[in-house]
């Protein structure tokens, strides 16, 4: 995009500099240009999800949605529609903190297979032990999954 919109730039700092100020990324710099729309398709869109849509499945279209369409901000999608994408933890006894965090580990995994991860769109890293606890549910298929990571 910045492609468009950024004549003569003869290097990637100049193509993320916008009134003589870098930006760390380009996505920055094109916020600060005015190129990037505000998110409101994709609160729209995971309003609609969150009527009828499994957590699991919000949490596909959640990574959808950051990978494919390019959020303006993903941290605040995040925010508002995270208790949307835990739930099934929650469920299981989890307490709310405990199913964010395995909630943002499943993110995490669903992104690596686009070859990105949560810190590059602007989520939390998720701690250690829920990748580990995460796996864990994977490999018993859920049999006894809150009694495993308690």
């Amino acid at each position: 995009m910045l492609l468009l919109h950024v004549k003569g730039a003869k290097s990637f700092e100049e193509m993320r500099t916008v009134n003589g100020t870098i930006f760390p990324t380009f996505k920055e710099a094109a916020k600060e240009m005015g190129l990037l729309t505000d998110d409101g398709l994709w609160v729209k869109t995971l309003t609609e999800a969150s009527e009828v849509a499994m957590p699991y499945d919000m949490r596909i279209l959640f990574v959808i949605i950051c990978v494919f369409g390019n959020p303006s901000d993903a941290l605040a999608l995040w925010t508002k529609f995270k208790t949307y994408m835990y739930e099934d933890f929650t469920r299981r006894g989890l307490s709310d903190e405990r199913a964010e965090q395995l909630a943002l580990a499943d993110i995490d995994k669903l992104l690596r297979y686009h070859a990105t991860w949560n810190e590059e769109i602007g989520l939390p890293k998720p701690d250690v032990q829920s990748v580990t606890d995460l796996n864990t549910l994977t490999e018993n298929n859920d049999n006894d999954f809150t009694e495993s990571i308690d």
